[in-house]
């Protein structure tokens, strides 16, 4: 119930977040929200180094994708082999699209209307404890910065959320991507 509370409570309160713009380095802001997460061992996250530094709303932005990667562990069906990716790409001279994508069950078409919805789940709660708030809150957030989310995702095929970010004076970090592992063994560079 506590849970259930605290996360109406975020839902209401993020449309009043009183933010102001601030440089955002969000490959360091992935990071320093992995570590916040501790992902279990085994879970290994590739972050790819093309990911911005914005002029941006902080807390709204690292509130979106840190509850995207709590997603894609929790609902992992096995999180001790699981991978996902994060990377970003310039969608349009006014968007980023940012993704987080994982390999783990997937979603079945028929339900990636319903994930977006308030209080829903796809898991029993017995299962997976959950509050049925974070993707609506995820899509509170981006739409109110002038975005959009979208799901990729097939069952058996793992999921993929994207979400558009606007575009504000930044730069591209490098093209390389490192691997991060919930070992907290650090860096592994990748392609």
């Amino acid at each position: 119930m506590d849970s259930l509370i605290e996360g109406i409570l975020q839902y209401s309160r993020a449309g009043r977040l009183a933010t102001g713009i601030q440089t955002v380095d969000t490959r360091q802001m992935v990071r320093e929200i992995l570590d916040i997460l501790a992902l279990p061992h085994g879970m290994v996250v590739t972050i790819s180094d093309r990911l911005p530094v914005l002029e941006t709303r902080k807390l709204r932005l690292e509130q979106t994708i840190q509850n995207l990667i709590s997603n894609a562990v929790k609902y992992h069906h096995d999180p001790a082999n699981g991978h996902i990716e994060i990377g970003c790409e310039k969608e349009s001279p006014d968007l980023w699209r940012f993704w987080i994508q994982d390999d783990g069950p997937g979603i079945a078409e028929e339900h990636h209307e319903r994930v977006f919805m308030m209080f829903q789940t796809l898991q029993p709660r017995d299962r997976v404890e959950s509050t049925g708030l974070g993707l609506s809150l995820v899509t509170k957030l981006v739409e109110e910065e002038g975005g959009r989310v979208r799901l990729v995702s097939a069952e058996g095929e793992g999921a993929r959320f994207e979400f558009t970010w606007p575009a504000s004076p930044g730069s591209l970090e490098g093209e390389e991507t490192s691997e991060l592992n919930g070992d907290g063994l650090g860096d592994r560079s990748g392609r």
